[in-house]
């Protein structure tokens, strides 16, 4: 990938699980909080939702991260694998 497209991506993967964890805290009242105030007001719910909201952003990050840095293997290594399928061909 060219150097520029990269820290765009970058950047932008950066921000995108911000994001996408603020969307998962502000509507997950509305998927599991069963309109009831007093559950809503409980350590275990928030505990739920912190989890949640972290798994998104986690996930969303590493498919990021998976998705920018999937075809961008040092010089040193791409040579080494290449000379290693090499020697393995001739056996």
């Amino acid at each position: 990938m060219d150097i520029m497209l990269t820290v765009f991506l970058g950047a932008l993967f950066m921000v995108l699980p911000v994001i996408a964890g603020r969307y998962m805290w502000k509507n997950y009242d509305r998927y599991f909080g069963r309109n009831d105030p007093a559950y809503m007001d409980t350590l275990s719910y928030f505990v739920k939702k912190l989890g949640l909201s972290l798994l998104v952003i986690f996930l969303v990050l590493t498919l990021g991260m998976v998705f920018i840095f999937q075809n961008q293997a040092p010089l040193a290594i791409e040579k080494a694998a290449a000379k290693n399928t090499v020697s393995a061909s001739l056996i």
